[in-house]
């Protein structure tokens, strides 16, 4: 598809069946897709979103599982085949891609990356964060096979790669698994694991090439950073298992690929992290070659021959520049003949300041340059000054406030420390401004919700918590006119003729599914929206205006439009005006008017100003409220009274006011009840304690089962109460103890603390199924008094951590632990 796209939210397939989530693909794209920094959730599939891309991708996280158990040739986690551009996306889909079961290996050619499974085009600025399990031969952090280019990206996922008796060899690299062309300022944390499994009597060998950054490859390879571990698994065929491992680069190709030299330079990795497979000095290049990769730890020890390397790129032509010691620390310098300092700006302030020297930005919060340089701190967002500014602990607030950048000069012989104070006084105050000036959410107003948005998005994250109730505003508005882009509303009648009384057509109001699969609906007049009329009398324009109540019930309202034109001029003497008249009897702002004390006016119109969130209290809500039509505001029990629908648990109340005395008719709002910190909430067959209250971030940890005769428990990822979802996170002390019944537990993998007790009892308890990566505790007699012959399935990558978690747990000695 040759298009122009952007996304204006965040696109959830959880409610999509099977086939449909299968079936939400992009084969093939060559425009510009603009995620705009929104997500696609609950992606899952056996095949990349963007199955090839030759256009533009940018600003889009995807999250889901892909699943893949055929011979698939490339597999991305976002994109399949990359000859185009991919910046600033984000992959947090778990990729597996292993046999079916039978032994057989499932993709012996199949070309596995978290971003993109081949790159032939740019990719720059993304990151990973999917893990990736596969039985095959390429598999890399970012890219499976490049031949393209990479920069400026970062792996943080772990890579799992079962190697079988097959004559091709197999590559695991953080950002690729083989490279022909450029991969620079790149980082990976993520760890890579190397298995080889031997078919029984198999007499063939492998070749395994694993390196922190490139697996094998050639060309350039420089400015990369691996902190990531990297082991083997040494269960089977290690007698035939070829191993080529480097801290950056586990082989170079220079040897089958004359001319097509590996040059390596600028790479760092960190020291003593790594496994006895992995060497603790330089990255490999070939075997007994020299190479340019060096430890940032030991820069001290390094020889006059280690700074030859890095300067020549291995004895290679490497580009221009000169690397020396500064302090004990590797430095860079633009012109050789200058001394070199380092700039550090304090570590709590770099998420939020950069530097910037030359056309270099330093992101990570230091940099090394040389006496002549000059150099720059800047906030990283709009609307923000320094507060105050110390340079080497000599306060600069004087000549720094009030900026949002400062330029410095490293000319005094001594490295040079940044600390600082910033004011976010004026871009708070203005996202409270924009949130407060959306109003009423209508079809109409949409930009003024983008705008902010926009706002809420330039704020740091700590300042986020000074909104308040805004920032639950903002997101309600969201929601609503999220909804009102899915609603079209026809009028049966768009022109009258001004008689005195007042216009009402009838509308009918249709919504169509979130994500537009299926035929619109048709809502009933009444129980799904209601209407009232603005300006519906004397000749103009006049407004519908459909309000969604019951199942539908949202805070944004839909406009439309209809015209009262003048009646036409009839000039005879008997329809002449009498010259007396003072025409003071006709309505004075086209709304219904009382006349004479014997008409009510009607409320429908009305608006009803309220705080939209509170918090769950256990009692009914009656929030206090004003009711205002027109410029008038309404008195409460004399001019209406106000009835509560469904305003005790969380979810979302309604809120009906129906006029009384001189006014008529009903109008409806609502708001929302967000649960509360500490309070416990049941979510079908789970108890939930809700351990941080927030509607963007809040967590919950499971305190108990519904009945204790429960057979299995699975422990979700997440758990919608009322209108907002929580990551679970913990599983609490004593939560199943004494589940006599329970013979299946599976923890969803977001948790990271099992509390004491918390299968105590549960002697039937035969599977449990740890799904996470990221556990981290388990409490004192957790397992006491499970199953004999139990069995606490872990992910293969965190095996050997799992077993150290899990040991003396309670439980008996012939209970295992096993991937």
């Amino acid at each position: 598809a040759d298009l122009d796209v952007e996304l204006t939210a965040d696109i959830d397939l959880a409610d999509l069946d099977e086939t449909e989530k299968e079936n939400f693909r992009i084969n093939s794209f060559s425009g510009v897709f603009d995620g705009k920094n929104h997500v696609v959730k609950n992606f899952q599939s056996d095949g990349s979103l963007f199955g090839s891309m030759s256009g533009t991708l940018r600003n889009l996280t995807v999250e889901g599982t892909i699943t893949n158990h055929k011979a698939t040739d490339t597999l991305g986690g976002v994109v399949g085949q990359n000859s185009g551009r991919v910046e600033n996306c984000v992959n947090k889909v778990k990729i597996t891609c292993t046999d079916a079961g039978n032994g057989s290996v499932a993709a012996p050619y199949c070309r596995v990356g978290g971003i993109s499974g081949i790159n032939s085009g740019i990719i720059e600025r993304c990151v990973n964060e999917g893990d990736i399990e596969l039985t095959g031969r390429y598999v890399g952090g970012i890219a499976g096979n490049n031949g393209g280019e990479i920069s400026q990206c970062e792996n943080r996922a772990n890579i799992d790669c079962t190697v079988g008796t097959d004559t091709h060899p197999a590559d695991i690299g953080g950002i690729a698994a083989i490279t022909s062309n450029v991969i620079r300022y790149c980082r990976n944390s993520g760890a890579l694991v190397g298995e080889y499994v031997e078919k029984q009597g198999s007499q063939i060998s492998t070749v395994l090439s694993v390196g922190g950054i490139v697996g094998s490859g050639c060309k350039t390879v420089y400015g990369n950073y691996s902190e990531g571990s990297i082991s083997l698994d040494k269960s089977a065929g290690e007698d035939r298992l070829v191993k080529h491992i480097g801290a950056v680069v586990g082989q170079g190709w220079d040897t089958d690929y004359p001319g097509r030299k590996m040059e390596l330079y600028g790479n760092y990795y960190l020291a003593g992290i790594r496994s006895e497979d992995c060497p603790q000095g330089v990255g490999t290049w070939e075997e007994d070659e020299e190479n340019a990769v060096i430890s940032v730890a030991d820069a001290a020890k390094l020889t006059e021959q280690d700074i030859w390397n890095l300067n020549s790129g291995c004895g290679y032509v490497a580009g221009e520049g000169i690397w020396a010691l500064s302090g004990g620390e590797l430095a860079y310098a633009g012109d050789g003949g200058a001394a070199v300092y380092k700039v550090s700006v304090s570590p709590e302030l770099r998420d939020y300041v950069r530097l910037e020297h030359g056309s270099e930005t330093c992101e990570e919060g230091y940099a090394y340059v040389s006496g002549k340089q000059k150099f720059r701190i800047v906030i990283k967002k709009d609307g923000y000054t320094f507060k105050k500014l110390a340079i080497n602990g000599e306060n600069e607030s004087d000549s720094a406030e009030g900026r949002n950048a400062y330029r410095l000069i490293c000319a005094g012989g001594y490295d040079v420390s940044v600390d600082a104070e910033l004011d976010g006084t004026k871009p708070v105050s203005d996202c409270k401004k924009a949130i407060e000036a959306i109003g009423t959410v209508t079809n109409r107003n949409e930009r003024a919700v983008r705008d902010a948005r926009r706002a809420y998005d330039e704020l740091f994250e700590s300042d986020r918590q000074e909104l308040g109730d805004a920032a639950d505003t903002l997101a309600e508005a969201e929601r609503a006119s999220a909804f009102l882009k899915r609603v079209s509303v026809t009028l049966k009648e768009t022109v009258y003729t001004s008689d005195g009384q007042g216009k009402e057509p009838e509308a009918e109001v249709y919504v169509s599914d979130p994500n537009g699969q299926t035929e619109k609906k048709l809502l009933a007049a009444g129980k799904d929206y209601t209407v009232s009329y603005e300006n519906n009398i004397r000749p103009g324009t006049a407004t519908a205006v459909v309000t969604f109540v019951g199942d539908y019930a949202s805070p944004g309202k839909y406009l439309v439009d209809f015209t009262i034109s003048q009646p036409k001029q009839d000039n005879t003497d008997q329809n002449k005006p009498d010259q007396g008249s003072t025409g003071q009897d006709k309505p004075d702002n086209g709304q219904p008017q009382p006349d004479n004390g014997s008409r009510e006016t009607d409320i429908r119109s009305a608006s009803i100003v309220m705080k939209k969130s509170y918090t769950h209290t256990g009692k009914a809500l009656t929030p206090a409220m004003t009711v205002k039509l027109g410029d008038t505001v309404l008195k409460a029990g004399e001019d209406y009274t106000a009835a509560y629908k469904n305003n005790k648990e969380p979810g979302t109340a309604t809120v009906t006011v129906s006029g009384t005395g001189k006014y008529s008719g009903t109008a409806e709002t609502i708001f929302i009840i967000k649960a509360a910190k500490g309070k416990t909430y049941t979510v079908g067959s789970l108890e939930y304690k809700v351990t941080k209250a927030n509607a963007a971030k809040g967590t919950v940890s499971v305190s108990g089962v519904k009945r204790k005769t429960v057979k299995s428990v699975s422990v979700p990822e997440k758990v919608k109460i009322g209108n907002y979802s929580y990551t679970v996170t913990a599983i609490g002390s004593n939560a199943f103890k004494n589940c006599k019944s329970l013979q299946k537990a599976a923890i969803g993998k977001n948790v990271k603390q099992i509390g004491s007790g918390a299968f105590y009892g549960d002697k039937k308890l035969k599977t449990i199924t740890v799904k996470g990566k990221s556990l981290s505790g388990v409490g004192k007699n957790a397992l006491k008094g499970i199953a004999d012959k139990a069995v606490v399935k872990v992910p293969s990558s965190k095996l050997v951590s799992y077993k150290k978690l899990f040991k003396n747990k309670g439980q008996a000695k012939t209970v295992k632990v096993r991937k």
